[in-house]
């Protein structure tokens, strides 16, 4: 399969010759000259439709009638080798160009600076083309070759963003995304899912979910075609002949966890933004979730794995439920026991939990290695929670992506750790000593964190002066 564009040198001088010939005729507003009328040759005149054949006919080398001999004018601005361009070649064999009806073309993956372009072959083939611009022409390379059965493009893990869903030749099922990294999608049908041999109608329209990534067992149903893609469902058929419509929707729904990754895209390399949106997809949709999670709880848990190397759980008798049992394992909860304000209201502080306290203990003493891009991940993610500040129908996320950048700064800047705990002074990360690395902790001058709500306030007091506050778009 292969675009060709000819190189052939032009011959404008036939071509105006050719469009000399015919009569265009002349405009009311043309003047005599000296009032006198020209003499004109009897031509008939040609109404805008039969002029405009004409001319389409004369620029790609047609013939206007019996007689007049313009084939092969020569090159124009209508021949394809002007507005089309040889970008790519592939050899096809012989079986492919006997069934080159059924070669399919599925564009994905495409981003600002690329596309990709999957092309599935009869012969089972599934070869991926990147295309990338340069100036003002395309550039194009192979980048992988794949076994599949069927493939179709799919919005799976992002919004607005094409993913190529793969049918393995081995019936596996495959998401590719992302430079081609892959996730494999296990597709469970119910046990009524069995196909009817009485009604064929029973077969069809049947509902399947698909929400793990493990391999496919070998002992149920294979998926053998993908049809009717349209958004994130589609219809799926086996190799018994039953079809099922799947939805397959992995993209974040939380506007905190799509703020927190374009956050991250903008400073952060790719494999680290991988990283972390495999997390995700682990947590969130693996085999095992935790369903009482939310989304941002569990992107708040991918980061910290990726950037902290927190990877540890925690044990079950750790998990409070309030903050008030949060509040018996500070380490100033002895002080608070005599509080008058508590004793006269009749509240007792419950007792510290000592697995708690004693994992708490290690992980302050002994800190993890951490990501050389945890300070640019937080920076990132503090200046997208101050995008909240000003919005009074997303203030109430504050506190949440706030515990977050809590977290992440007590690893790098103390003086983060103060603004966000005086912010979220509820959240379990506050009013804690600052535990960090030596190398990466930025503590020999503090600094107040840009604040958006202190900087409109110099805006009002000072219209004129300089605008100085950092946005996201700049941390690219």
């Amino acid at each position: 399969m292969s675009l060709h564009g000819g190189g052939a040198k032009p011959r404008e001088r036939v071509v105006n010759d050719r469009l000399d010939r015919i009569p265009i005729g002349q405009d009311d507003e043309d003047e005599d000259p000296l009032g006198r009328a020209a003499s004109r040759s009897m031509i008939p005149q040609l109404n805008r439709n039969d002029l405009t054949s004409t001319m389409d006919r004369i620029h790609i080398g047609g013939a206007l009638g019996e007689g007049d001999e313009l084939a092969g004018v020569g090159d124009s601005s209508m021949r394809p080798h002007v507005w089309l361009q040889h970008v790519t070649q592939l050899d096809l064999t012989e079986y492919d160009s006997n069934h080159a009806s059924e070669i399919t073309i599925h564009p994905f993956d495409t981003r600002h600076d690329y596309s990709n372009l999957a092309i599935l072959f009869p012969s089972q083939s599934l070869q991926i083309l990147s295309f990338t611009r340069q100036h003002s022409s395309l550039s194009s390379r192979l980048i992988g070759t794949y076994s599949a059965r069927s493939a179709s493009a799919l919005s799976v893990t992002r919004p607005g963003v094409k993913d190529l869903l793969v049918v393995t030749s081995e019936g596996t099922v495959k998401v590719l995304l992302w430079n081609l990294r892959e996730l494999q999608v296990t597709i469970s049908t119910s046990p009524k899912l069995t196909p009817s041999l009485d009604s064929a109608g029973a077969r069809r329209h049947k509902k399947a979910d698909s929400r793990s990534m493990d391999v496919v067992p070998p002992d149920v149903r294979l998926p053998i075609a993908l049809h009717n893609p349209v958004g994130s469902s589609i219809t799926i058929e086996y190799d018994d002949g039953l079809e099922g419509r799947m939805c397959l929707d992995l993209s974040p729904h939380d506007y905190l966890v799509e703020l927190g990754f374009e956050a991250l895209a903008r400073v952060v390399p790719a494999d680290e933004g991988w990283r972390v949106r495999k997390s995700w997809l682990e947590k969130r949709w693996g085999e095992n979730p935790d369903t009482n999670k939310t989304e941002f709880e569990c992107f708040g848990e991918a980061v910290c794995e990726v950037f902290l190397g927190d990877t540890a759980a925690k044990p079950e008798g750790s998990r409070h439920t309030s903050a008030w049992e949060l509040l018996s394992n500070t380490r100033t909860h002895t002080r608070m026991r005599d509080e008058i304000m508590f004793t006269a209201a009749g509240l007792a502080l419950p007792e510290p939990d000592p697995t708690s306290q004693n994992s708490s203990t290690i992980a302050q003493t002994h800190p993890g290695p951490t990501s050389s891009y945890l300070a640019p991940a937080m920076l990132a993610l503090h200046l997208a929670a101050q995008t909240l500040a000003t919005d009074v129908t997303k203030m109430d996320r504050l506190a949440d992506i706030g515990a977050l950048v809590l977290k992440l700064a007590r690893r790098v800047r103390p003086d983060y750790v103060d603004y966000w705990s005086r912010i979220c002074c509820d959240a379990p990360e506050a009013w804690r000593g600052c535990v960090g690395n030596e190398p990466h902790l930025h503590d020999e001058r503090l600094i107040a964190p840009p604040d958006i709500l202190s900087h409109l306030y110099t805006l009002l007091s000072v219209p004129h002066g300089r605008n100085s506050f950092p946005r996201l778009t700049e941390l690219a």
